[in-house]
C-alpha cells in the first residue's frame, strides 16, 4: 500500500510538471445589440484540455453564467452569447481553461474581467442581411454527379447526370444570376410498357435569373438549350418562400421538349448549425417523356472550412408500373 501511494505521488508530480496548453484569443471590445457576441479561442493543443469555458455576465450583475466552446468551421473554437442577454450597460467575460483538476491559462478573470461595449443596433438594409446570410461570399461554383434507378439493380430505367454550375448573388431586384451545363446518359422506358428500353441522352446548357419580390420571396425563370439527335429547348421556373440559406420552401417546374417534365417541391432548413439539409418530392417524366414517376430525395451539406461544402444526396424513385430503385449523388461547391 505504501509503495502504491508513493507511485501515485510520483505520477501526480510528473503531471504537474507538464506545461499547460495555451490559448490564443483576440479580446472582444464591442458588439452590436442585435448580434450574438462571438468569443473565439485557438488552443495550441485542445486534446490536452479537459474543459474550456466562457464566463459572462451583464455589467452590474453578480452571478456569472457559463458557456462551453464548440469547434467552428475555421478550426477555431467559439462560444456565442445570445444577443437577447446583452444590455446597454455592456457585458463582462473571462475565459477559464482546465487540464484535469488543474486550472489552466485564463484570459482575464472574475476579479478583472474583459468589458465589452454594447452599441446601439442600427437598422440593416435587406442587402446587408442577405450578405450576412451568405457569409459575404457572393460567388458559388459547383460540380455535381447523380445516378438514379427507377428499377432497383436493373439498368432498364437508369440514368446518370453530371454537370457544373456558377451563381453570382447580385442581391438587388435581381437577387442572383446562374448558368451551367449538364450531360445526361442512360436508359429509359420505351414508347409503351411492353417496348424495349431506349437509350437516352441529353446535353444541355441553362441560364437563370432570380428576381427578388421580397426578402422571403423570389421567382427564378430559366431557359434550357440542349441536343439529343437534334437541338431541343425548354425552360422552367422556381418559386422560393422563406430564407435561402435558411428555412424555405421551393416550388419547381422544368421541362424540355421530347425529354420530360419535372414538377416538385423542396423544403430546406439549417436548424442544425453548419449542417444545412433539404428534402423534397418530384413528379417526373424524365428522361424521355413517356411514363410518369415520382422521386423522394434528401440532401445534406457538410462544410469543409470557410469556402468549401460537400453536398450528399440520396433518393428513391419509382414509376407507376414497376418497383422502385435507389439513387445517390454528390456535389462540391466553392464559395468566394
Amino acid at each position: 500500500m505504501v509503495a502504491l501511494l508513493a507511485l501515485l505521488l510520483i505520477l501526480g508530480a510528473a503531471r504537474a510538471d507538464e506545461p499547460l496548453p495555451r490559448l490564443v484569443h483576440i479580446p472582444v471590445v464591442s458588439v452590436r445589440a442585435d448580434q450574438d457576441m462571438a468569443v473565439r479561442v485557438e488552443p495550441s493543443d485542445f486534446t490536452e484540455m479537459g474543459q474550456v469555458e466562457l464566463f459572462y455576465r451583464p455589467v452590474g450583475e453578480q452571478r456569472w453564467r457559463s458557456l462551453a466552446f464548440a469547434r467552428a468551421t475555421d478550426d477555431t473554437w467559439v462560444a456565442k452569447v445570445p444577443y437577447a442577454e446583452l444590455t446597454p450597460r455592456g457585458i463582462e467575460y473571462y475565459i477559464a481553461a482546465r487540464d484535469g483538476e488543474r486550472p489552466g491559462e485564463r484570459f482575464a478573470s472574475a476579479r478583472d474581467p474583459q468589458r465589452v461595449q454594447v452599441t446601439q443596433a442600427k437598422p440593416r438594409t435587406v442587402k446587408e442581411r442577405e450578405l450576412e446570410r451568405i457569409d459575404h461570399q457572393r460567388s458559388v461554383a459547383q460540380i455535381r454527379y447523380e445516378l438514379v434507378s427507377f428499377r432497383g439493380l436493373e439498368d432498364t430505367d437508369r440514368t446518370w447526370a453530371a454537370g457544373a454550375d456558377f451563381t453570382y448573388y447580385a442581391l438587388g431586384a435581381v437577387r442572383g444570376l446562374s448558368f451551367g451545363f449538364t450531360r445526361r446518359r442512360g436508359t429509359g422506358p420505351g414508347l409503351n410498357r411492353n417496348a424495349a428500353p431506349e437509350e437516352t441522352g441529353l446535353d444541355h446548357a441553362y441560364a437563370a435569373i432570380e428576381f427578388a419580390v421580397a426578402e422571403q420571396f423570389s421567382f427564378t425563370p430559366n431557359l434550357m438549350l440542349g441536343a439529343q439527335e437534334e437541338f431541343t429547348a425548354g425552360g422552367g421556373v422556381t418559386a422560393r418562400i422563406g430564407f435561402d440559406p435558411g428555412t424555405h420552401v421551393k416550388l419547381v417546374f422544368a421541362g424540355v421538349m421530347g425529354v420530360g417534365v419535372d414538377l416538385g417541391m423542396e423544403l430546406g432548413w439549417d436548424t442544425v448549425p453548419h449542417l444545412p439539409m433539404a428534402m423534397g418530392y418530384t413528379v417526373t417524366s424524365w428522361p424521355n417523356a413517356v411514363d410518369w414517376g415520382f422521386r423522394l430525395h434528401y440532401q445534406l451539406g457538410i462544410p469543409f472550412g470557410k469556402h468549401a461544402d460537400l453536398w450528399l444526396r440520396a433518393s428513391y424513385q419509382a414509376r407507376e408500373f414497376a418497383e422502385g430503385g435507389p439513387g445517390g449523388g454528390a456535389a462540391f461547391t466553392w464559395s468566394f
